[in-house]
């Protein structure tokens, strides 16, 4: 009996300890610490203060200089209007230092940004008049396979364009070794033939389509250069006989008076390829030879990454070096 009431006893004073722990922890949980009262603690002298505003916004762009005068074109009214370019009274070689000029339907300037030298842009240049007209031009346009410009810079009589960089021509790939293969060249002429489908809802025809105006970016889009001349009439038979030459020259390398391929081991006589150039002499419109079984089918610009990267490194360019 008496081991039977120690046991209880015992088991009292373990409750009464355990209620008195948890009341003491409860305690020091809602009462703040204050590690400087702790022995052998040293209080710190920092002080912590957030800096100014000015001084923690460094993303902020300052402009130094005279202000620039911006106009904004004088839009017509033509239906399906481009981005417009961004207008500048202002000449562009206070922010573009040029590299080097070239030949690429036409002449262009490859241009490095003065303060930002990764920033390389293409800069054309043309006369007041013939500016003012491309101006036009690149404000009425607005398709994926026509050269559009983003700024223009007028000074001193010249209006300077940036336009996208294309560093290659079809003359180029004229001019390199390989041959195009059918996909290859169902993605050109596909695309040529969606910027000269545009060109002629608005009412435009491209009066001088070739290889040497016709530009390709590294990944495989073709663009039609808008510096040349446009004849807005009904007939197509520019746009017609100028693709016809543009397909003969990529698919045997030179033009002849008779469209027609002098290589049929290439280029099999029942092949949709020549199938295609015979057509472009009976067909009435582009609109027509959408339908043709070359580039009735989807095609991919990734097809001629290969070929821009080959004609790049073989072509010879007309260029001249500014230091």
């Amino acid at each position: 009996m008496k081991r039977d009431q120690d046991k209880r006893a015992t088991r009292f004073d373990m409750l009464q300890a355990q209620a008195h722990f948890s009341s003491s922890v409860t305690a020091a949980e809602t009462q703040p610490h204050n590690f400087t009262d702790q022995p052998g603690h040293t209080q710190s002298s920092i002080k912590y203060q957030k800096g100014p505003a000015a001084q923690q916004d460094r993303s902020r762009k300052i402009l130094r200089g005279s202000p620039k005068t911006l106009e904004l074109p004088t839009i017509v009214d033509t239906g399906g209007l481009a981005q417009t370019p961004l207008i500048r009274t202002c000449s562009p070689w206070e922010t573009y230092k040029p590299i080097f000029t070239c030949d690429l339907a036409g002449t262009v300037s490859i241009c490095e940004h003065r303060r930002r030298g990764s920033k390389v842009v293409a800069i054309r240049s043309s006369s007041r008049t013939d500016g003012e007209e491309s101006l036009h031009k690149y404000t009425r346009f607005d398709h994926f396979n026509i050269i559009s410009a983003s700024e223009c810079f007028k000074d001193n009589g010249v209006n300077h364009f940036i336009v996208d960089d294309l560093p290659i021509s079809l003359e180029h790939l004229v001019a390199s070794d390989a041959y195009p293969s059918e996909v290859q060249l169902a993605s050109i002429v596909k695309q040529v033939m969606d910027g000269l489908s545009y060109l002629i809802e608005c009412g435009y025809e491209h009066s001088s389509l070739k290889c040497s105006t016709t530009l390709m970016s590294l990944d495989g889009v073709v663009k039609i250069e808008l510096t040349v001349p446009y004849t807005p009439e009904q007939s197509q038979s520019l746009s017609l006989k100028g693709l016809g030459s543009l397909t003969m020259e990529l698919m045997q390398k030179y033009v002849k008076e008779n469209v027609g391929i002098d290589d049929p081991a290439r280029w099999p006589i029942d092949s949709n390829a020549v199938d295609f150039l015979s057509s472009t002499t009976s067909a009435r419109s582009v609109m027509e030879l959408t339908q043709h079984p070359l580039v009735a089918a989807t095609c991919s610009t990734g097809s001629l990454v290969g070929l821009a990267r080959l004609a790049i490194v073989s072509a010879c360019t007309f260029y001249s070096y500014k230091e």
